[in-house]
C-alpha cells in the first residue's frame, strides 16, 4: 500500500488521543457548578472560560453562539431546542474559534446542532456526552483535530461530517436518514455503533476503522485509502444497495465479520478512470448474503484466508485478475 510512512505517522496521531477524563462532567442537582451560567437563549459567548446552563431552554435563533477559544459549555443534562431543522439556526455555533468542548446535554431541532466556522486548519473541538436529534446536520466540524466521543446522534438527516483528524469513539449513530458519520484523512472511527442510517461510515485517506458494529444502513462502511479492521458488519439492507462494506482503492481490510448484508458483503470497485485496485482483503469472515460474498469489480487486488460462506450468488465472484494468496475457503 502506498505512502506507508505517512499512513503510519496520522495512524499514531489517532491512536494516542484517549478519552477525556470523566471526573468533571455533571449531572443535574449533583456536583458544584462552576464558571458563568447562561440563564436564557440565545446567548453569546465572549471570553474564554466555563460556562454552564441552568435548565431547558429554546429559541428561535442560534442557541450558543462562541466568538472566542478555549471555551467549555457544561449543558448539566439539560435540552437546547430550536425553531426546527428547516431554519438556517444552529444549536452551538462557534465562529472564528478554536478548542470548543460542548458536553453532557441534548441539542435538538436546530438544521446544525453543532457548526463550526473557522478560516484556520486547527480547530480541536470536543463533543462529549452528548444527544443531538432532529437536526438536518448533527455537527459539521471543519478543521483537524475534533473529538466526538460518547455521543447519540440519532434522527437526524446527516448525523456528523468530520473533517481530516477526526477522532470517534464509542458513539451511536442511529436513524440518520442520510449519513451516519464521514471524515476525511488520518481518523480514528472506533468502539462506535452504527444503526439503521442510509450510509452508515464513509472515510477516506489514511483513515482507521476499528470494532465498530454497524448493522441495518443501507450500505455499512465505504472506505478508500484506509484500514478497515475487526468491525462486526451485519444485515445492511434496508435500501437500495444493500452492502456491507465497499472498498475503494487501497484498502486493508482484515478480521472483518461480514455478514448477512443482502446483496454483497464485501464489494470492491472503483471511481478512477481506468479503476484502480490495490486492496488486501485478509482473515474476513462473509456469510449469508442473498448475493455474493467478495464480489470484485476491479482488479490488482489481494485476498487470503477469507472465508466466504452461504452467499447465494457465489462465495468469491470476478477473480480473475486478483492475487489469491492462498487459504481462501468457500463453503456451501
Amino acid at each position: 500500500m502506498r505512502n506507508s510512512c505517512i499512513i503510519g505517522l496520522l495512524l499514531w496521531g489517532v491512536l494516542v488521543f484517549a478519552d477525556p477524563a470523566q471526573s468533571d462532567f455533571f449531572v443535574i442537582g449533583t456536583g458544584e457548578k462552576v464558571g458563568t451560567p447562561i440563564h436564557g437563549l440565545p446567548y453569546t459567548i465572549s471570553q474564554p472560560g466555563m460556562y454552564y446552563l441552568t435548565g431547558n431552554r429554546s429559541t428561535t435563533g442560534h442557541g450558543i453562539t462562541v466568538k472566542t477559544s478555549h471555551v467549555t459549555i457544561d449543558l448539566m443534562g439539560y435540552t437546547i431546542t430550536g425553531p426546527g431543522m428547516a431554519t438556517p439556526q444552529y444549536g452551538i455555533f462557534v465562529d472564528q474559534a478554536q478548542m470548543v468542548e460542548v458536553r453532557n446535554g441534548w441539542v435538538r431541532n436546530f438544521s446544525h446542532g453543532f457548526y463550526s466556522q473557522n478560516d484556520d486548519e486547527w480547530q480541536g473541538h470536543r463533543l462529549i456526552h452528548l444527544k443531538i436529534t432532529d437536526t438536518g446536520y448533527g455537527a459539521n466540524l471543519s478543521g483537524i483535530g475534533n473529538m466526538v466521543i460518547h455521543c447519540q446522534i440519532m434522527d437526524n438527516g446527516y448525523g456528523v461530517i468530520g473533517s481530516n483528524g477526526t477522532v470517534f469513539k464509542h458513539n451511536v449513530f442511529s436513524g440518520n436518514t442520510v449519513m451516519g458519520l464521514s471524515a476525511g484523512g488520518g481518523s480514528l472511527v472506533k468502539g462506535n455503533t452504527i444503526q439503521g442510517n442510509s450510509f452508515g461510515i464513509m472515510i477516506a485517506l489514511e483513515s482507521l476503522v476499528l470494532h465498530n458494529t454497524v448493522t441495518g444502513n443501507d450500505i455499512g462502511i465505504k472506505a478508500e485509502q484506509s484500514f478497515v479492521l475487526d468491525n462486526t458488519i451485519t444485515e445492511n439492507d434496508t435500501a437500495s444497495e444493500k452492502t456491507g462494506l465497499v472498498l475503494k482503492e487501497y484498502n486493508l481490510a482484515a478480521g472483518n465479520l461480514v455478514s448477512g448484508n443482502t446483496t454483497y458483503n464485501i464489494r470492491v470497485q472503483s471511481d478512477q478512470n481506468p479503476p484502480v485496485g490495490g486492496n488486501a482483503i485478509k482473515d474476513n469472515v462473509m456469510t449469508g448474503a442473498t448475493g455474493y460474498g467478495l464480489y470484485f469489480e476491479t482488479t490488482g487486488n489481494f485476498y487470503d484466508t477469507n472465508k466466504a460462506t452461504a452467499n447465494s450468488g457465489g462465495n468469491f465472484r470476478n477473480t480473475t485478475g486478483n492475487t489469491s494468496g492462498g487459504g481462501n475457503w468457500g463453503g456451501f
